[in-house]
């Protein structure tokens, strides 16, 4: 009998090579492909991070969004104050009516809130003295605020019948809180909005008080405001802004320019045809039209001022498509 061990031993070595040829043929292959993605998948990333913070405009967008492109520059920033205040009459416009003598009260010609001219009868008393009738009437015009009189009844010569103020001008009380006393002063000026058609009224602090009111801690600033149309009526609270100290600052931009990613303020400035770069900013003081910048723009240096916004909600398109 042939011994055919050696023949299966060769014909199972033979087999096993033609497995594994192609294992090692295509293995520099496989290497080769993995590491081509690789390269591309980096590019790709480098691609992107050059993207990112750089907002894409075509022609048609750039008409389209009338982009105002102004250049950074010193100037001087007002800021304000925002305070509560308080709108009263004008102390110095009221008239109190007391009767010249004693005596009980036979008709009265005026009630509340009714406008007298000087000169007018508001109401007819009879003397206990000499028992006499006789007139009160108007020493000044205005209209009657307060009313406490009826015929019949009696009236001392300290007892206040009626008050007359002259609404043409009006207080405006500022409560200032103790922290900020030492940025009122008189000659300051003060806006704050009207009633009628959203129109700012404008007057400035005419008195500060020294002394702080005990139940409040805080100052009392005043400001006498013109009301010859009478819109403002006394009881009225309103916000009002108090314009501060000017400051020079060594770069002001326009307030319409900022924009905010989170939390952090930012602008657009322009970095080519129709690229603009995000940039990160460090804010100073600001009033209504301008803001200071502490960092993040150089003098002279043009960034997008007018309809930044648009390329706000740009930004935030990319950001979107970047995220999937």
């Amino acid at each position: 009998m042939k011994n055919t061990t050696p023949k299966k031993m060769f014909l199972f070595l033979s087999v096993l090579l033609l497995l594994a040829a192609p294992a090692y043929a295509s293995g520099p292959h496989e290497e080769e492909d993995d590491h081509h993605e690789d390269k591309e998948h980096e590019e790709e990333h480098k691609e992107g991070e050059h993207e990112e913070g750089t907002i894409h405009l075509s022609e048609d967008q750039l008409a389209t969004a009338e982009l105002g492109i102004r250049r950074a520059e010193a100037g001087t920033i007002t800021p304000s104050l925002n305070v509560f205040g308080l709108i009263r009459p004008n102390q110095e416009k009221l008239v109190h009516i007391v009767p010249r003598f004693s005596g009980v009260v036979l008709d009265v010609k005026k009630r509340l809130g009714e406008k007298v001219e000087e000169g007018d009868a508001l109401a007819v008393m009879e003397s206990n003295e000499s028992l006499r009738a006789y007139t009160l009437r108007a020493p000044s015009s205005g209209q009657i605020v307060q009313w406490n009189v009826a015929p019949g009844q009696y009236a001392g010569t300290s007892d206040t019948l009626m008050v007359i103020a002259d609404l043409g001008s009006v207080w405006l009380d500022l409560q200032i809180h103790t922290h900020d006393a030492d940025l009122i002063r008189e000659g300051q000026a003060v806006t704050f909005e009207g009633r009628v058609d959203d129109k700012p009224v404008t007057s400035e602090i005419g008195y500060v008080s020294p002394i702080a009111a005990q139940d409040t801690q805080s100052l009392l600033a005043r400001a006498v405001i013109p009301n010859v149309e009478g819109h403002l009526n006394p009881g009225l609270y309103v916000t009002a802004k108090v314009s501060l100290q000017p400051v020079e600052a060594s770069i002001v931009i326009a307030r319409s320019a900022v924009q905010y990613e989170g939390p952090d303020p930012v602008i657009y400035v322009p970095a080519g045809a129709g690229e603009f770069e995000e940039r990160r900013i460090t804010l100073g003081q600001a009033d209504d039209t301008h803001v200071e910048l502490l960092d993040g723009l150089a003098p002279g240096e043009p960034y997008v001022a007018d309809n930044a916004f648009i390329l706000k909600a740009e930004a935030g398109k990319n950001a979107a498509s970047h995220s999937h």
